[in-house]
């Protein structure tokens, strides 16, 4: 009988690369899914008979949280909260419940976690931000290690700029650059945690395999860029002039009407994979121009 994989939150972009290379590699990859009569229907909050799923699950991995990069309407702050912190508390009360719990629990967080942090160099022991997307992180960690789970080993992704070709940012900010838009934003010095796709999905599968894998990793390659190094790269791939910058006024601005979260444009982090690497991880995609070439040539 193959060993089995939980996967919450796998619909989207990081779900179905996830899910790909956890199948190709010989696991049977269950999907809790919100779609009423899924079999392994889910609200992301409540038990229910989705909690058979991770019984003797060799793990269970959950991405679930409302969606960052969109329009922040009337109250939309508090969801991206709730959606993360309380679909972490129900996988660790059904992890509680079950005869032969999973070996391993990997939760999603963000290198949002640290803030804006403007030059400094972040690994994984760098504190907290104070902002709102590093509260809202602080939370989604501390649902995962506030629960006892004896025989279920626990770990924590913060996972960076995920570069890919078929879904993420890059699609889009390489759309913009073709139209002429791809100037840096404010004044580009925000740092960019960037990690290719395959690596991330990489690193997933490792902690499953690696009894000795630390708690807290940063997922992002151990050489991240400056937004004005970033957007400089999309438009020479993509044989296109320089570009106006976006002034960090006129998001604020565009805020206003768009709701838009202007903090994620102009915040930064310097995060590197301290962990990771300290535990024998290697990445296979460390140069950024290359990466990016590849990936908007594929």
């Amino acid at each position: 009988m193959s060993k089995h994989v939980v996967l919450a939150g796998g619909s989207g972009f990081l779900g179905g690369h996830l899910t790909l290379r956890l199948k190709a590699n010989g696991y049977d990859v269950k999907l809790l899914s919100r779609q009423s009569g899924h079999e392994y229907f889910w609200d992301g909050r409540t038990e229910g008979p989705w909690m058979r799923a991770l019984e003797g699950a060799e793990a269970v991995i959950n991405l679930s949280g409302a969606p960052i990069a969109t329009r922040w309407v009337a109250g939309y702050r508090k969801e991206i909260a709730a959606s993360r912190v309380e679909s972490t508390q129900a996988i660790g009360r059904a992890i509680r419940q079950c005869e032969i719990p999973p070996k391993v629990w990997v939760n999603a967080s963000a290198v949002g976690y640290y803030g804006d942090a403007g030059d400094r160099v972040l690994d994984e022991s760098a504190p907290q931000g104070t902002d709102f997307l590093a509260k809202v992180c602080g939370l989604w960690e501390k649902s995962v290690f506030d629960v006892q789970t004896s025989h279920t080993r626990k770990h924590v992704i913060r996972i960076g700029f995920v570069l890919g070709a078929d879904g993420g940012a890059l699609p889009t900010l390489a759309k913009m650059t073709k139209f002429f838009l791809g100037g840096r934003v404010g004044k580009g010095r925000q740092w960019v945690p960037w990690v290719h796709v395959a690596d991330l999905t990489r690193m997933f599968e490792w902690v499953i395999q690696t009894d000795d894998a630390p708690a807290i990793l940063n997922a992002s390659a151990p050489t991240p860029v400056t937004n004005a190094h970033l957007m400089q790269s999309i438009r020479q791939v993509l044989h296109r002039p320089w570009a106006p910058p976006a002034p960090g006024f006129a998001l604020v601005a565009a805020n206003a009407i768009t709701r838009f979260p202007t903090e994620l444009a102009l915040a930064g982090q310097r995060a590197i994979p301290k962990a990771a690497l300290a535990a024998g991880f290697t990445f296979e995609h460390t140069q950024f121009e290359a990466t990016l070439a590849d990936l908007l040539r594929s």
